[in-house]
């Protein structure tokens, strides 16, 4: 809902110095609801616009410049879900890709007055929304990745350890203000 109205209202936020960035495509308007792919990118995924860091920022700096504007709105799942556990050899891995995946991040924002707002779900819910897309989109995931809902669950774990995941966010991007709802 947030990004939608993100989304919708994107020259009403511009006209209060607010940018929620677009990206572009041979100077066309991609139009994007989210910034998973900027995200996934951060963690070394390469997925639809396949632009590099460095691209997906001087887009959104320019876009700043161009419209003046002081603060700047990135939202998608993939900056606390990525990288994919499945693509993963293991839960030690995984760890280690999440904090290179911050690190990459960090780099391109530092510079910046940080305000950090992450909306969980309840864990059950959120395991409730993976599986189902999951199973929706395994045929695109390049192997079997749910086989029962204990196995799933134990392979998600890691996932799953919000206070973990939590501590990386503060220890390595170190937000001005943090906010978990």
């Amino acid at each position: 809902s947030l990004q939608y109205f993100f989304q919708k209202n994107r020259q009403n936020l511009i006209k209060n110095k607010i940018l929620y960035p677009n990206y572009f495509y041979k100077k066309t308007v991609i139009n994007n609801l989210n910034h998973n792919s900027l995200a996934d990118k951060c963690a070394n995924l390469d997925l639809y616009p396949f632009f590099s860091l460095d691209k997906y920022f001087n887009q959104i700096n320019k876009q700043a410049i161009k419209y003046n504007c002081h603060s700047i709105i990135l939202s998608g799942e993939s900056f606390f879900g990525s990288p994919q556990i499945w693509r993963i050899n293991n839960e030690n891995e995984f760890y280690e890709e999440y904090k290179k995946k911050l690190q990459r991040l960090y780099n391109y924002i530092k510079n910046f007055d940080l305000h950090l707002i992450l909306y969980l779900l309840p864990p059950e819910k959120w395991f409730e929304s993976v599986v189902s897309n999951v199973i929706r989109y395994s045929g695109t995931l390049g192997k079997k990745v749910y086989e029962n809902d204990e196995q799933f669950f134990s392979l998600m774990k890691p996932h799953l350890n919000y206070l973990e995941l939590l501590n990386l966010w503060s220890k390595i991007i170190n937000p001005h203000k943090f906010d978990v709802i």
